[in-house]
């Protein structure tokens, strides 16, 4: 099942995607997912295209991402309290 959609870039430019799904998100090293993808156009990084994942398939996979060390963390458990909106 496919659709079309309109996103905002981060530079504020409006560009299509095609959203996929479901599908099987593996991501190396960790269990794989279900989830919907979204394909872009998109300009290659080194001669390749660098993936873009979204905090939905990372809660997904229970992972976090760790920005000062560039990787992904496993999370041990999902915080129910959070996913509630009562965390606290």
């Amino acid at each position: 099942m496919t659709r079309t959609v309109d996103m905002v870039t981060a530079d504020q430019r409006v560009v299509s995607g095609e959203v996929c799904g479901p599908v099987t998100i593996q991501i190396e090293g960790f269990e794989p997912v279900s989830s919907e993808m979204t394909f872009v156009d998109m300009e290659l990084e080194g001669g390749e295209y660098g993936p873009l994942l979204g905090s939905t398939v990372l809660e997904q996979a229970g992972l976090a991402a760790d920005p000062v060390g560039g990787r992904l963390l496993k999370i041990p458990h999902m915080d129910l309290r959070a996913a509630s909106g009562s965390a606290g």
